[in-house]
């Protein structure tokens, strides 16, 4: 979500830049407006200039998180992950890890497990429809012998994604 926030205030941002530039053009007759002019005639390269732009700034973004993510979760030590929910306290995903860590290393002791189910339930908040979180969140709640709430979730996993068999096995 802010990532797209950010965006679209570049967009606007380049769009006010192209406004300024236009304006100038029109008001003097230099060398350089002539060409601002030229440019802003063929409006077409101007769009697919920011089109381009724009789809490689959301690439990169998108493979920036998904490195992340993906370092975050071969990464044996907490410690980092911890890091990365506080720093991006947004991201779903972080708090997603940082609860499947307090389940590895929990050896079911209920502080952790409490912990853990309070990262996993604030990834299912900030991301409702990912089906990965509700079958998370069933899971910590059958270690700790929760097995109304587990049920709940683990019908919740069933809705979002009814082709994954893990949620009928556990369930």
């Amino acid at each position: 979500v802010d990532f797209n926030l950010r965006i679209h205030s570049n967009a606007i941002l380049f769009a006010a830049a192209i406004g300024i530039l236009g304006a100038i053009a029109v008001k003097s007759d230099s060398h350089i407006s002539r060409q601002i002019k030229i440019a802003l005639s063929r409006p077409s390269k101007i769009i697919f200039g920011v089109a381009f732009t724009s789809l490689l700034a959301v690439f990169l973004a998108i493979s920036a998180l998904e490195n992340t993510a993906f370092f975050l979760s071969k990464k044996e030590n907490i410690a980092d992950v911890k890091t990365a929910t506080r720093l991006s306290p947004l991201n779903a995903e972080y708090h997603y890890l940082l609860s499947r860590r307090y389940v590895s290393e929990s050896k079911k002791e209920e502080a952790r497990l409490g912990l853990a189910l309070i990262h996993a339930k604030e990834a299912a908040r900030l991301n409702p429809l990912n089906h990965k979180y509700s079958l998370n969140i069933a899971q910590i709640f059958q270690l700790r012998g929760m097995y109304g709430p587990a049920e709940e979730y683990y019908e919740k996993h069933i809705e979002l994604d009814p082709g994954n068999c893990h949620s009928y096995l556990s369930y």
